[in-house]
């Protein structure tokens, strides 16, 4: 998501810069963010400034980061095709970190976007983000509990968001059993799976 658009003061890419990392997000044409650049190189780099990188690493996680960037653009395009229109419907993200999919799900006309999360960072980065943007993300940190197999309070949502999530659950099972209860109209789900055809539980890195 490009925030140069909303016209960021100094003060706000600053404060952008305390809370944008894992997601690919342009803050300005000095900073960017994103974990494509980690994926890659497994150097722990999620956020670089255009000062304190060469170019050429400039570059790279600019690159990397824009691809994942169009990746997640077109899954919101994809979500939207296959759903009948995110324009006016209600959207959860079930692992939403700074909440990319809610706004440009926001962006798309969504009537209401929620994020469950658990971590509790995202709670400031919504309350920035909904500033700068003018759009109406809202987020409970309440993660979804392993030993229940539900995410605490949540409602059926006509679109429901899994991202990056089931590789860290022991019960992904009940996990997609209790997302699938939770979907009125489309379910979205990316994750890395075992290429293996037999049945078992992994604890290697995942493929």
């Amino acid at each position: 998501m490009d925030l140069r658009s909303f016209r960021l003061s100094a003060a706000d890419v600053q404060e952008a810069r305390q809370y944008l990392y894992y997601q690919p997000f342009i803050i300005s044409d000095d900073v960017q963010t994103g974990i494509a650049y980690d994926w890659t190189h497994g150097k722990g780099i999620y956020q670089m400034l255009r000062t304190e990188a060469s170019q050429a690493e400039w570059e790279e996680f600019c690159y990397l980061n824009g691809q994942l960037r169009s990746l997640y653009d077109y899954w919101i395009g994809e979500i939207d095709r296959y759903s009948g229109g995110i324009a006016g419907r209600t959207v959860v993200d079930t692992a939403c970190a700074e909440g990319y999919f809610l706004y440009r799900s926001k962006q798309k006309g969504a009537a209401r976007c929620l994020g469950y999360d658990l971590a509790d960072y995202p709670t400031e980065v919504t309350s920035f983000l909904n500033r700068i943007t003018g759009l109406h993300v809202e987020f409970q940190n309440t993660p979804y509990d392993m030993r229940t197999h539900r995410i605490v309070g949540a409602s059926p949502s006509d679109i429901v968001i899994s991202s990056a999530i089931m590789v860290h659950l022991s019960d992904p099972t009940y996990y997609l059993e209790h997302i699938a209860s939770l979907t009125k109209q489309a379910l979205f789900i990316f994750s890395v799976f075992d290429d293996s055809d037999a049945y078992r539980i992994t604890f290697e890195n995942p493929r």
